[in-house]
């Protein structure tokens, strides 16, 4: 299953509110967390690109990290 950029947005917007980090702060850990570098494509370009279980993996192991 591939999250829509609609799914991925309302997934944004609830770690916004639940860390109360916006913009670059926010999207930069994401990206690195997503594709494993601070710069590159639009995210909501990519994401819908990978399969659901391949994101929380890649969450997973960033966060296994810290």
């Amino acid at each position: 299953q591939y999250l829509s950029v609609e799914q991925f947005s309302e997934i944004q917007k609830n770690i916004k509110g639940k860390v109360g980090v916006k913009g670059k702060q926010l999207f930069m850990p994401l990206r690195i967390c997503i594709i494993g570098q601070p710069h590159g494509a639009d995210l909501q370009l990519l994401v819908p690109l990978l399969k659901r279980e391949e994101l929380l993996l890649r969450a997973k192991k960033v966060l296994e990290r810290v």
